[in-house]
């Protein structure tokens, strides 16, 4: 079952993929520091001394932070094996075998939750990116988020190097 959100203007499959693959190269400083994410959902400028690679793996690392449901949430939840499938498997980068005997669960019980979990953090991290571009459009066009487009029909991002332009 997909997430409500993508038939409602949430992220679109390549999307998702990006995150994906960005998580897969999370501890990959040179393939982080040019991944496409970089231009869609980091700041033109960084703070001093943080390199693109860093800020992207903090986006990540903060986006994965954020599916935790808390203590209010039954610790079995789809909401926290969601969760906990990208931390044991990304953040803490255990083998998906390690991570689904950590979690208990069979093999097509874990990819499934772990396609939900990509799922949800690439619905969170496009709901951050299309605040952050809303805000940095002052001509109002805004990112349409169904499409990734602006108001003006362009995407605004190089489709060969995933970075903003204007």
């Amino acid at each position: 079952m997909r997430p409500e959100g993508r038939n409602r203007g949430g992220p679109s499959p390549d999307f998702v993929s990006l995150v994906k693959d960005a998580l897969e190269h999370l501890y990959d400083p040179a393939r982080l520091g040019d991944h496409p994410l970089v231009g869609l959902l980091l700041p033109e400028r960084l703070p001093s001394g943080a390199s693109r690679a860093q800020a992207l793996r903090q986006a990540l690392l903060d986006g994965i932070d954020r599916l935790d449901p808390g203590p209010a949430v039954p610790a079995g939840s789809r909401a926290h094996r969601a969760q906990q499938v990208l931390a044991l498997r990304y953040v803490e980068a255990l083998s998906y075998r390690e991570a689904m005997a950590e979690l208990g669960l069979s093999q097509t019980q874990f990819h499934r939750d772990q396609r939900h979990a990509f799922d949800c953090l690439a619905a969170l991290l496009w709901e951050t990116a299309s605040a952050r571009w809303h805000e940095e459009t002052p001509d109002g066009a805004g990112v349409d988020r169904a499409t990734g487009r602006r108001g003006d029909g362009e995407t605004g991002v190089d489709a060969e190097t995933g970075r903003r332009g204007d």
